[in-house]
């Protein structure tokens, strides 16, 4: 394999996720593949073809770090770039952080994201007066696809289960342009995977998810 084939992924460490989980699961996806984990924009060795924002928290905390250790301003170069040929993969947190703002954890209304993805993230349940029920998406979950040709989703089936937790989640009204799929939880149907572009976006945790999550990190890893 020609070292131009050769992946170069940079995974983003906001030290709000499990890094040893998502560089294992690259590994095993693709093992000819480099993988930078870096904490700032300094520090990356090499141009990246695949960056990858992992996370879990609120949505204030990765707002947050995104803007102190000068992340926002990386990604909007690298990713706005008219002919970017970099590929990015937000899960969970990381998915959330594509919005244009959002609220959990905020000491204000809002906080603001990336606004790749030009939409809100809220609460699973903000639309449902007087909701009483479990407020946190725990455990597995499939989803139902809307555009059927994303190339994450190669080899996936539709009763694909993927591992989730989470209790925020992008709007699905204002979000509906880029909606690759939704799932469900209780009463309320959101976006589980998003996309613009380059851009993608996975509400679940694919290295979690054993062998659909493997499939859906090799579709990413081999776009090029």
């Amino acid at each position: 394999m020609s070292v131009s084939n050769i992946a170069k992924v940079l995974i983003i460490d906001l030290d709000l996720s499990n890094i040893g989980s998502i560089y294992s699961a690259i590994q095993r996806a693709d093992p000819n593949a480099w993988i930078e984990v870096c904490a700032q924009p300094g520090l990356v060795q090499h141009h990246p073809t695949h960056i990858i924002l992992p996370g879990v928290g609120t949505f204030y905390e990765g707002s947050s770090r995104l803007k102190e250790r000068l992340w926002s301003q990386y990604l909007t170069t690298i990713l706005n770039s008219p002919n970017s040929s970099t590929y990015f993969l937000g899960i969970c947190l990381g998915m959330q952080l594509l919005a244009s703002n959002g609220s959990e954890g905020s000491h204000s209304n809002f906080s603001p994201g990336l606004n790749f993805i030009p939409s809100n993230v809220c609460s699973l349940h903000h639309n449902i007066l007087n909701y009483q029920g479990t407020s946190t998406h725990i455990g597995w979950n499939t989803f139902s696809s809307i555009a059927h040709d994303c190339a994450l989703l190669t080899n996936v089936p539709s009763f694909a289960d993927f591992y989730y937790l989470h209790s925020y989640a992008f709007d699905l009204s204002s979000a509906s342009p880029y909606v690759v799929a939704t799932s469900a939880f209780s009463d309320n149907i959101f976006p589980s995977i998003v996309s613009f572009n380059n851009i993608f976006g996975v509400q679940f945790h694919p290295e979690k998810s054993q062998a659909f999550g493997h499939a859906l990190f090799k579709n990413f890893l081999q776009l090029c």
